[in-house]
């Protein structure tokens, strides 16, 4: 996650794998979550949960450089991922909601069950959606204790700062 090279003038930082993969961020991943919580566990792995490791490798004085280098990237990249599902869910939840109000007219003469197969179309996209928002939540919740538990590391390790808020004002000119 992070290298110490000690013939410069301080720790070199480097955070390992700091692109996701191109292919990862797609509507179908958001559906069927496996690769994306595939991700985010490898990346809070090798960052949040090995702080306290990486943390004993440097002085107080980098603290500040492996925060930026490592650990916002790290960050950003999980909260654009959650993000983006969560504003697909939205907008299918959107979608379902248009869809509802417009019941297209059956010939129930020749279709019975016509009704019934549409009902049930919109009652499926309504489990999709639910599901992509329940893990959503789950997932941003997760993110918020990290952050919290990293925060509380750092102001140990180091020394106290509003590590929070230096995230969230590095996200805001996103």
């Amino acid at each position: 996650m992070w290298i110490s090279n000690s013939n410069s003038n301080g720790p070199v930082f480097s955070s390992s794998g700091e692109s996701m993969p191109t292919d990862l961020i797609t509507e179908g991943n958001c559906v069927e979550s496996s690769r994306i919580r595939g991700f985010l566990s490898i990346s809070r792995l090798s960052t949040d949960d090995s702080i306290n490791t990486h943390l004993d490798g440097i002085s107080n004085d980098n603290c500040d450089k492996y925060f930026k280098q490592v650990m916002l990237p790290q960050w950003d990249m999980r909260g654009k991922v959650i993000s983006f599902c969560g504003d697909y869910a939205a907008r299918l939840r959107k979608e379902i909601h248009e869809d509802k109000h417009e019941i297209p007219k059956f010939d129930l003469r020749l279709d019975p069950y016509a009704l019934k197969a549409h009902q049930q179309k919109i009652d499926e996209k309504f489990q999709k959606v639910e599901a992509i928002e329940n893990w959503v939540t789950n997932e941003q919740s997760v993110e918020r204790i990290i952050h919290e538990r990293s925060v509380t590391v750092l102001n140990q390790k180091c020394y106290y700062k509003d590590w929070y808020k230096q995230y969230l004002d590095s996200t805001k000119h996103l």
